[in-house]
């Protein structure tokens, strides 16, 4: 026997689920040029922020949640504004670790304490061996395993 009632239900959050996404997506349309193909990009990168001096301050090094990614650039998802423009972005993969020198597109308020940052990459960045010897110090500070709940 068919179940039609849960079917209807699922196609309702379906139906929901849409309409809320094809609002997002017109409701962010840019008559900027926003035409690179975006790609979903939820991992963890870290942020290396600048000092008042404008050198980068790997001893400040922080995670951050990605957004989306591009060729012409990436998006963040952080609890507090990102300020210190240049930044690094620390991006980890098989081949290891690089590091990406970026300027911030903006910082923009999503509510309840959570903020989108728009960064376009300006160059790739060497970390010297005693900056990454920093970076790793301040990476152990964090817990890489996931909680759970």
């Amino acid at each position: 026997m068919v179940d039609f009632s849960s079917q209807a239900k699922r196609q309702e959050v379906q139906r929901v689920l849409t309409s809320r996404m094809n609002q997002f997506c017109l409701s962010n349309i840019n008559p900027r040029d926003r035409g690179a193909s975006r790609a979903a990009f939820c991992t963890v990168v870290w942020v290396i922020p600048s000092s008042r001096s404008g050198k980068f301050d790997v001893k400040h090094a922080f995670p951050v949640i990605g957004k989306d990614i591009s060729a012409r650039g990436l998006s963040l998802v952080h609890n507090a504004p990102v300020i210190g423009d240049p930044l690094v972005i620390g991006l980890h993969d098989k081949t290891g670790p690089c590091f990406i020198s970026c300027s911030i597109e903006h910082c923009t308020s999503l509510g309840y304490g959570f903020y989108q940052i728009g960064l376009r990459p300006e160059e790739m960045v060497t970390l010297r061996d005693n900056e990454l010897d920093l970076l790793n110090r301040r990476l152990a500070q964090f817990s890489p395993s996931p909680t759970k709940v």
